[in-house]
């Protein structure tokens, strides 16, 4: 446990065993022993939970994080993790591209190559395997193809076994490589130790703007712009499902082109309708994803849906640029909470306090030099060091909204200093 100057302390619970069915009542039940010896009156104090959205985690009547709710203050905070939200919009693109004709070839393609002894021996290396419960698989597997291709193809030219995949297959896994491998840094940096939930929010809105400069989209689109753009004959366009987004063709054959020599030599074997079909399957896939992106928030309210109010502010530099009645509406919502351990007084001077730090910083150019370089993704710490702890009670009230985690591990495995979950046995 460390403890900083204004007295917040940062406590990691590593893992707590379950050998009954991970039920919710389970669970929480086991949860509430544990923190029961921590701290006897945590339910006076619980701020939030993050879930990795599974029903058993976020069930309207019994899942754990509604048990909690049920138990805590009012404004409790409850995060579905954005790194999980992100890895249903992709599983689910993936699946659907070409058809789905795509992700079948593949499982097939791997499993195969895999079986190939000799191969493997050759080539010191082995096709990794397609999960769908780890996050960067899809960025591994794909990866492996894109630097394996030439000596890959060659052997399933050579054996043209049943899942030998067609020229149009190739393409799209090269595609898939460039999208997958921007999607890994997205991923990390929602894991990342000192992620804060805003942060979370501004990983996410650069991969979606990223994805849109791939392929120059348009969106989101009015009802009117979309019907304009469709009146372009001689400029046509791809539109997602929900009609938000779109591009032309002529944008999505840059993309797919811009992918190399390899890429373009397999294009030259598909005729003109095969052609047009993967740039419109490529085209959807990188819109649905921008649609799907659009949609993740990580806070949600009692029914998982997506909450009305975002998580307040928490970094210097967004206090100090927000309205102090702001700042004040956060703190009686959970002024409940803080007279747990905070008494009238001290709930007053915090109001106090962080008017008088506002009015410092404002009026002191090196500090506000300082904050000017400060974004989402600066952490808590860094934020806050600058002022060395002079105003404590501020510090400490957004530290501990702080501490609502915006992630969770991505598999139960991860908990384990042996990499498995416990079977029945």
């Amino acid at each position: 446990m460390h403890t900083n100057k204004s007295g917040l302390s940062n406590a990691h619970v590593l893992a707590i065993p379950v050998f009954d069915c991970h039920t919710g009542e389970t669970i929480f039940d086991t949860a509430s022993k544990a923190l029961d010896c921590l701290d006897p009156v945590w339910r006076r104090k619980i701020i939030g939970i993050s879930t990795d959205g599974e029903n058993k985690m976020t069930g309207r009547f019994s899942g754990v994080a509604t048990r909690f709710e049920r138990v805590a203050n009012p404004s409790f905070i409850r995060i579905w993790c954005g790194a999980h939200q992100l890895d249903i919009v992709l599983q689910n693109i993936y699946s659907k591209y070409g058809d789905e004709i795509f992700y079948n070839t593949l499982t097939k393609v791997v499993g195969y190559l895999r079986r190939q002894f000799h191969l493997i021996e050759e080539m010191k290396t082995k096709a990794p395997t397609l999960s769908n419960t780890r996050w960067e698989s899809m960025n591994n597997v794909a990866n492996w193809f894109k630097v394996n291709r030439i000596r890959v193809l060659e052997y399933l030219e050579e054996k043209s076994p049943a899942c030998k995949p067609p020229p149009v297959w190739w393409i799209q896994i090269m595609v898939i490589a460039v999208f997958a491998k921007r999607a890994k840094i997205t991923f990390r940096s929602l894991q990342g130790h000192t992620t804060l939930v805003a942060a979370q929010r501004q990983h996410l809105s650069k991969l979606k703007d990223d994805i849109i400069e791939y392929i120059d989209a348009k969106g989101p689109l009015t009802a009117a712009q979309m019907r304009e753009l469709q009146e372009k004959e001689d400029e046509p366009f791809v539109f997602s499902t929900q009609k938000r987004y779109g591009s032309t063709l002529e944008d999505i054959t840059n993309f797919v082109l811009d992918q190399g020599s390899f890429v373009l030599e397999k294009i030259q074997e598909l005729d003109d309708a095969q052609e047009k079909k993967l740039l419109e399957d490529t085209g959807l896939l990188l819109l649905h994803a921008v649609e799907g992106i659009q949609e993740i928030q990580a806070e949600r309210n009692e029914r998982n849906e997506v909450a009305e109010e975002e998580i307040p502010s928490v970094l210097l530099h967004d206090i100090v640029n927000q309205r102090h009645q702001d700042f004040c509406s956060v703190v009686r919502r959970h002024r409940e909470r803080l007279l747990t351990t905070w008494n009238p007084v001290e709930i007053d001077a915090l109001e106090q306090q962080c008017q008088e730090m506002c009015t410092t910083v404002k009026a002191d150019n090196v500090l506000k030099e300082y904050l000017s370089k400060h974004t989402q993704n600066t952490s808590f710490q860094d934020s806050w060091k600058i002022l060395n702890g002079r105003f404590p009670l501020v510090e400490k009230f957004c530290g501990g909204i702080a501490t609502v985690f915006p992630g969770t591990s991505q598999v139960e495995s991860d908990f384990s200093l042996v990499k498995g979950a416990k079977n029945d046995q």
